[in-house]
């Protein structure tokens, strides 16, 4: 081989190593890349589709949930619902032996939930009697709320105790409505 084949030679394996690294860079990389990039994206809209699907799955059981949540409303119309609301208060009272001096259902009308029925409830009873009227109205499946609630010594020995509580019960209607309407 001669100095002008061997330049030709290696001029030509320049140009085809020049050649080669252009390709790279402006067909191979950008190419490798975006495939990348959408499987990358595969993998995302795949792991989208199972939580879709898994709450789909979950959806009769979040449907039966909010229907026991409804069932746990007062009624819709105020005088149903206080109505039903005193009855409950009176069948507690009843059951634990607390004595009831007052009850004053209030109705309130907030901007960003439905009206509030509140009840303030005065009475006085022994210790066991007043636990077994705040058992009741903690686990009564009745949408209320305790908001305020104060103990006090009532007469000369201490034994009976004074209590002076403030709940708020939701009642249905509007939310119920604007659900069926959709």
């Amino acid at each position: 081989m001669t100095g002008i084949d061997r330049r030709k030679w290696l001029l030509a394996g320049a140009i085809g190593f020049l050649g080669l690294l252009v390709l790279d860079r402006l067909v191979l990389s950008p190419t490798l890349a975006g495939w990348r990039d959408r499987q990358d994206l595969i993998v995302q809209r795949r792991a989208q589709l199972a939580d879709g699907n898994n709450l789909l799955d979950q959806e009769t059981r979040w449907l039966r949930r909010r229907d026991e949540m409804q069932q746990r409303l007062l009624p819709p119309d105020k005088a149903n619902a206080e109505k039903q609301l005193l009855g409950l208060v009176d069948d507690w009272a009843r059951d634990s032996g607390f004595k009831l001096t007052a009850l004053r259902p209030l109705w309130k009308q907030t901007e960003a939930r439905e009206p509030l029925l509140e009840l303030q409830v005065n009475g006085t009873g022994g210790m066991s009697a007043i636990t077994r009227f705040l058992y009741a109205v903690e686990t009564a499946p009745t949408a209320i709320a305790i908001e305020q609630l104060e103990l006090s010594a009532q007469g000369q020995d201490g034994r009976e105790l004074g209590l002076n509580m403030r709940w708020s019960g939701l009642c249905g209607g509007i939310a119920a409505k604007s659900r069926s309407s959709r």
